[in-house]
């Protein structure tokens, strides 16, 4: 000792002992309808453009977003799956995926790697995964709209907006895709006509889905459809 008098917190920082600093959450924001996700999300989106920034660097400091925990699956389901909805759980948020675990617990999910992937939230869950990029991201955003309520009832407001006096056009003639018959669009200005496919009973939408994958690959930046990123982002943000 060279005789100096140390506080509590030098002899602390000597000892290797420092008392770590609690994180501050992020306080939650909770937005109620169409409107005001979407006027929450042009703020978001405008900051970005403007600071240069990343959606989901600004979207985290808001909310907590992802999770290291795994759903729970059934034996034998797809390992390639499993890993790539994990990975994927970093585009959502946690109190999102807190919910869709929960469920996972007492109704295990069914995991499988197909040429087409889909979601369904039949008795047993279904995530099948085909090998493309985003496709773990884009289902997963339909497995939220079955865990939370409210993405769904914005989605309607935000679609019935959008596409007010169109007619259902078959996704074949929109896309040159051979999709079946039955699969119709009303297809608006949208990107990609799929964005706005139609499902009857209106309980899942191409809104989500397709949109956190656009969000990701910043097609924001291009500023083709303001009203539709900052949607999507505002759904992130605040329900």
């Amino acid at each position: 000792s060279d005789g100096r008098k140390l506080s509590l917190k030098d002899w602390k920082e000597l000892e290797g002992n420092v008392i770590p600093v609690t994180q501050r959450k992020p306080a939650r924001v909770s937005l109620q309808n169409e409107k005001d996700i979407t006027s929450a999300g042009r703020e978001i989106m405008e900051q970005a453009r403007k600071e240069n920034r990343d959606v989901f660097d600004i979207l985290k400091e808001k909310r907590e977003f992802g999770s290291t925990e795994t759903h729970d699956f059934k034996k034998g389901s797809s390992i390639y799956t499993k890993t790539e909805i994990l990975n994927a759980q970093n585009y959502y948020p946690k109190d999102w995926l807190d919910r869709s675990q929960a469920a996972s617990t007492l109704v295990p999910i069914i995991a499988k790697k197909t040429t087409r992937g889909y979601y369904s939230n039949g008795r047993t869950p279904i995530i099948a995964l085909s090998g493309r990029k985003d496709c773990a991201i884009h289902e997963l955003a339909h497995r939220m709209e079955c865990m939370v309520p409210g993405i769904v009832k914005a989605e309607k407001e935000f679609y019935d907006r959008r596409t007010k006096g169109e007619q259902f056009q078959t996704l074949r003639s929109l896309t040159n895709i051979q999709y079946p018959y039955s699969e119709v669009a009303r297809p608006d200005k949208f990107r990609d006509p799929y964005m706005g496919k139609f499902y009857q009973g209106e309980r899942n939408y191409e809104l989500l889905s397709m949109g956190v994958e656009k969000i990701i690959n910043r097609a924001y930046i291009k500023g083709d459809d303001d009203d539709f990123d900052s949607f999507i982002i505002g759904l992130l943000l605040g329900v």
